[in-house]
C-alpha cells in the first residue's frame, strides 16, 4: 500500500487569497488530487508524496504571504501529522 497525504493548505497572513487562485494552479508539480475548499482552506489528496513542492514554489509566487501545510500522512505502520510553514520560498 503506498503512503497516502491528506493536505490542508492555508493561507496563515491572507485567509482570502487561496479563493482567488484556482487549486489547479497550485499543485502542478505534485501527483495531488483537490478535494474541498473550506473555510478558506484548501484540501488536496495526494499519494508517495505531499504537496511540499507545490507549496514551496506557491510561496516564491507571493513571497509576502506566509503559507502553512498540515500534512496527515497515512500507511499500514500508522499515522502522524506534519505542519510547515512557507514564506518566501523557505
Amino acid at each position: 500500500m503506498a503512503t497516502e497525504y491528506d493536505n490542508i493548505l492555508i493561507c496563515k497572513s491572507n485567509p482570502t487569497l487561496l479563493q482567488s487562485i484556482d487549486p489547479r494552479e497550485i499543485i502542478k508539480e505534485s501527483p495531488a488530487k483537490f478535494i474541498s475548499c473550506k473555510n478558506g482552506e484548501y484540501y488536496f489528496q495526494s499519494r508517495r508524496l505531499p504537496i511540499h513542492e507545490d507549496v514551496y514554489k506557491l510561496s516564491k509566487e507571493y513571497p509576502e504571504e506566509e503559507f502553512m501545510v498540515k500534512i496527515w500522512n497515512v500507511d499500514i505502520y500508522g499515522s502522524v501529522m506534519r505542519t510547515i510553514n512557507f514564506k518566501g520560498g523557505e
